[in-house]
């Protein structure tokens, strides 16, 4: 005990006749202890969008069939699919400008669309026939809101003119995603090339597909 106390004697007389060096020590440790905080904080906040954009895209859990050379295919493709037994749901995705800001625009259909993709269990049984049925409504992040100047419950409209769903936020969407029923981004992409998906899951009865994303070739 008394070697501790001389130790801090001896380091408070050193201290005391060089205030620099004291306060230059007790900067690196504020500032060390700064970096580490921030450094927390930043990996909490890359582990949080990953999470998120994981949602939004079906994560590793789900693979996806998609057109030849990113190309869109046939929509009989997918009845055809669907009378052979195969869980698999239509996705269909583009780009939209809405105040001169340009958003990746998602169109699923949540009534086939696998849990393992983050957008289903959030619409659930009540606001289903309110994300369906016209007007319809556009999940955002929180963060599209606030960028755009919108409150929830608002129907903006692109930059081309054309009138928009109804907002509504999701917390667990990327921002820079808009998420519609595909029949209404069909109609929104109408006059654009978009690209189209196969979200898909494993059927019960044997041929399991892995989680990797498969190339099928364009018959649109």
């Amino acid at each position: 005990m008394r070697r501790i106390v001389w130790i801090l004697a001896v380091l408070l007389s050193h201290w005391r006749r060089h205030p620099m060096q004291l306060a230059t020590l007790l900067i690196g440790l504020i500032s060390a202890t700064a970096l580490w905080s921030g450094v927390q904080a930043l990996n909490q906040q890359a582990r949080t969008s990953y999470d998120r954009a994981a949602a939004t895209f079906g994560g590793v859990r789900t693979a996806m069939l998609v057109g030849r050379d990113g190309k869109p295919f046939s929509q009989m493709l997918f009845v055809d699919l669907r009378r052979a037994g195969w869980p698999v749901s239509p996705v269909i995705e583009g780009r939209v400008q809405i105040g001169g800001r340009s958003f990746r625009l998602l169109g699923i259909e949540p009534v086939t669309l696998p849990k393992e993709v983050g957008n289903a269990p959030a619409i659930g049984k009540a606001g289903l026939q309110s994300f369906v049925t016209p007007p319809g409504e556009m999940l955002v992040a929180p963060e599209v809101l606030a960028d755009l100047n919108l409150p929830e419950g608002t129907s903006p409209v692109s930059s081309d003119g054309a009138p928009l769903p109804p907002l509504r936020a999701q917390a667990q969407l990327v921002p820079g995603v808009l998420v519609v029923d595909i029949g209404i981004a069909q109609k929104l992409l109408g006059g654009q090339k978009a690209s189209a998906r196969r979200w898909k899951r494993s059927p019960a009865t044997g041929c399991g597909w892995s989680s990797r994303t498969l190339r099928a070739t364009s018959n649109a």
